[in-house]
């Protein structure tokens, strides 16, 4: 998204919308927005994609087969809301403080890590 050629990126785009066939994707309308940095798609996009998010957990709610170690974070945490709302903020595209899924502490700046040698001092 950030860098690169523009028309690699939109190449890469209509190859996912291709294999799509015609079905709508959430994530194809994010990419897209992100391509344009256009703040309104994106919002709009990200919302769609929240929707699915909790249908997915609340279909995990009622599944006998889920993964209890992923689900216990998942129903609280979308990782990969939280790296698509990252990105956005990298290319300039506002975005809220908080969204379901995606609260605002998990989206504080990244810090220095502790050093090599175990616990700070």
């Amino acid at each position: 998204i950030k860098g690169g050629d523009e028309p690699v990126r939109e190449e890469i785009l209509a190859r996912f919308r291709e294999v799509l066939e015609g079905e709508a994707s959430t994530r194809a309308d994010i990419c897209q927005a992100l391509l344009e940095q256009d703040t309104g798609a994106f919002e709009d996009a990200f919302s769609s994609l929240l929707m699915d998010w909790t249908k997915e957990i609340k279909f995990q709610e009622r599944s006998t087969g889920r993964d209890e170690i992923v689900f216990a974070g998942a129903r609280y945490i979308f990782v990969e809301g939280l790296a698509l709302l990252r990105v956005a903020e990298m290319i300039g595209i506002t975005t809220q403080e908080e969204y379901p899924y995606c609260p605002k502490e998990a989206r504080a700046p990244l810090n220095t890590p502790f050093p090599d040698d175990g616990y700070p001092k």
